[in-house]
């Protein structure tokens, strides 16, 4: 209760400095279910970086009894909350919710509601019989050209590259690399964490020019990500890594295909 106490106040979990109160609530296991699910239950209308934290938390905890609660959060009012209920089914590989995520796309289709849409087509690819639809379909929603991406509010955007890393889809890298040019620092980090994630080499004239991103927080996510691509963990300043990719012939970023 402690942990989940620390983990409400802002100032010890937010996205920019991060959550380190979630790694002791992670850490208490299946016992921290219930307690979690009181929590938000006692707070049906909060909408703090706290509540998304705390339903991904319950997408990593091994136990059955995570799976209604989630489902049900799925018809939730709030926007974020669908989705991350989504999510965290999909990284539990809940089969038995299939037809629940079903009805979740088709509501998210007819509302037109992108980021609910790549929520359900990521959970449903972790336990439909059809991966591969759901898989393209996610991919799809990412379009490749820095154009098509501004055209995508920012928070939706930030979204669907984070269900690509976890879905692992090689076909959206195309538009992660743009994404890592954004103006949102946030859509520019998640481009950055999936382009590390997936180690795609691609990414690397990309993340080469975030070395001199205006924030700290994404020059030094920039550096991870090259150090994850390329697996060279020995040079630490731009100028060492300008070197290095002109060598290679990774230094210019490619121009945009239309």
């Amino acid at each position: 209760m402690s942990a989940l106490r620390e983990l409400t106040d802002r100032h010890k979990c937010n996205r920019i400095s991060g959550c380190p109160p979630a790694t002791s609530v992670l850490s208490h296991g299946p016992d921290a279910v219930e307690p979690i699910l009181k929590l938000l239950a006692a707070n049906p209308r909060a909408n703090g970086y706290w509540v998304t934290k705390l339903i991904q938390l319950l997408g990593q905890i091994e136990s059955p009894a995570v799976i209604a609660p989630l489902e049900r959060m799925l018809s939730d009012k709030r926007w974020d909350v669908p989705i991350r209920a989504a999510q965290s089914l999909g990284r539990r590989k809940s089969s038995g919710s299939l037809s629940a995520l079903t009805t979740l796309l088709e509501r998210a289709n007819k509302d037109k509601n992108v980021a609910l849409s790549g929520a359900a087509r990521y959970a449903l690819s972790q336990v439909s019989p059809d991966p591969r639809t759901h898989r393209k379909a996610l991919a799809d929603l990412v379009p490749a050209t820095s154009g098509a991406l501004g055209a995508i509010p920012a928070p939706v955007l930030d979204i669907l590259i984070e269900l690509v890393r976890d879905a692992r889809l090689p076909h959206a890298l195309p538009g992660v690399r743009q994404a890592a040019l954004h103006t949102n620092r946030f859509v520019r980090e998640q481009a950055l964490l999936t382009l590390a994630a997936l180690q795609d080499t691609g990414g690397v004239p990309f993340a080469l020019h975030r070395l001199d991103d205006p924030l700290p927080s994404i020059r030094r996510q920039a550096l991870a990500t090259l150090q994850r691509i390329t697996g060279i963990r020995t040079m630490h300043n731009i100028t060492q890594w300008r070197a290095w990719a002109k060598r290679h012939k990774m230094d210019v970023i490619p121009a945009e295909k239309e």
